[in-house]
């Protein structure tokens, strides 16, 4: 009977190939319903990043039949973008971006904005703008560390470049397909700010990974949580080219292990070096005073100054790296070859994670509030709370701020840190 039911499935689906299905007129209703399933497929392929010939390829179609679903769709093989508004995004892009910011990072990025353009179109934007990416990294190939498919290893971690002037970054990438899952930009790293970004994780995507692989910072809360999401803590073992490899619910590891997330922060850093160099500045300068001995006031202008920028530009990089298409750079013999995205082989591959609902990750934010104590809600440190104590204060450092009119970030902070100071000391 399976056999009976495939070769039907498969003439249907030739004789909806025959002529690419531009009208449902004719077509019986098993007919439009497999049209229908074929259309919604190639819409979610399309949002991938995939071309009509890709996507044939997916689905046993034609492209020609692709081609007349994209009509029927009202998608186009390409984003009809002008130069003008093509170079003012690029521009836009590298304002933001690092030196190493290349074709495909743009690409990437325009695609994230809902643009699909030619890789002829993105160089010669680049030519028009005068610029050149910096010397590209080189590419070594290594042993690789084995990680079976979709969430069977999420690896997380902190980043302090910026750690001087009250700013951290934590991140969670997918060990297999390098897709960034998750990413924060906070003021402090207690282990309430890990425990609910862990959480904050799982209602993103309403699944638990299978395993959390960490190296240092206070991930106790996360372990308690993993131990609570999962029933079973056995630990799982991995064949790899050095042999068995063994990884619990949670495990602990050093940063040269942990290579998913230490390798994603190398680009972040790129992203961040432009505030890194402007703080310090600043510093020298001695118009803003951070790290151990840091002047509240100093950090909490930075803060509400900066932290938005920097989250614009980190949001901006991690959605470009999910849909940067890479190509293989590893031995392990069960990764895909050729060039894919990291976002499409997380949705694709095996799927390893445990699902959860809304309800089940309400309790655990519950849990995480009462396992840290309520005196982790208050803020970790005296530059996170305002020193203006009053409404009126605040207004009146509001006006002061607009009367001088900066034009630049560094501008504001000055008038910020000046008009605080102003309004304390007197």
């Amino acid at each position: 009977v399976k056999v009976v039911t495939v070769v039907k499935v498969m003439v249907e689906t030739r004789t909806l190939r025959a002529d690419g299905c531009s009208s449902t007129m004719g077509l019986s209703a098993e007919q439009a319903l497999l049209l229908a399933s074929r259309r919604r497929k190639v819409a979610g392929l399309y949002k991938l990043g995939y071309g009509p010939t890709a996507i044939a390829r997916r689905l046993h179609a034609t492209p020609r039949a692709i081609r007349n679903d994209f009509t029927k769709l009202g998608v186009t093989n390409w984003s009809e973008i002008s130069d003008a508004e093509l170079d003012a995004r690029v521009a836009h892009y590298l304002g933001i971006g690092h030196r190493g910011l290349g074709r495909r990072l743009i690409e990437a990025r325009l695609f994230a904005d809902g643009h699909l353009v030619q890789r002829r179109r993105i160089m010669d934007a680049l030519r028009r703008l005068g610029r050149h990416r910096a010397p590209p990294r080189r590419l070594v190939r290594r042993s690789y560390y084995a990680s079976v498919g979709s969430w069977f290893a999420v690896h997380m971690d902190q980043n302090e470049k910026l750690g001087f002037g009250g700013v951290k970054l934590l991140a969670a990438i997918d060990g297999k397909s390098r897709c960034p899952v998750h990413w924060k930009v906070v003021t402090s790293l207690r282990a309430l700010e890990h425990s609910r970004f862990y959480n904050e994780l799982v209602r993103r995507w309403g699944r638990v990974p299978a395993h959390v692989v960490v190296d240092g910072g206070p991930w106790r809360g996360v372990r308690r949580a993993v131990e609570l999401y999962w029933d079973d803590m056995e630990p799982a073992r991995v064949d790899t080219a050095e042999g068995v490899l063994v990884v619990n619910r949670f495990q602990r590891t050093s940063s040269v292990h942990n290579i998913p997330v230490e390798r994603s922060w190398r680009d972040v850093n790129d992203v961040l070096n432009k505030y890194y160099l402007t703080w310090k500045d600043l510093e020298s300068r001695g118009l803003l005073v951070g790290g151990r001995n840091a002047d509240p006031v100093d950090l909490f202008c930075l803060t509400q100054v900066y932290v938005p920028l920097i989250k614009r530009d980190v949001d901006a990089h991690f959605e470009a790296m999910a849909v940067r298409r890479k190509e293989t750079s590893t031995r392990d013999p069960s990764f895909p070859a050729g060039t894919w995205r990291p976002l499409e082989l997380l949705l694709q591959d095996d799927d390893y994670s445990l699902s959860v609902d809304a309800d089940q990750v309400d309790a655990m934010d519950e849990y995480i509030t009462a396992y840290h104590g309520a005196e982790d809600v208050e803020p970790a440190s005296a530059w996170e709370r305002d020193p203006l104590c009053t409404a009126a204060e605040r207004a009146e450092r509001d006006e002061l701020v607009a009367s001088i009119d900066p034009q630049t970030p560094v501008e504001e902070y000055i008038a910020m840190r000046e008009a605080t100071r102003h309004i304390l000391e007197g």
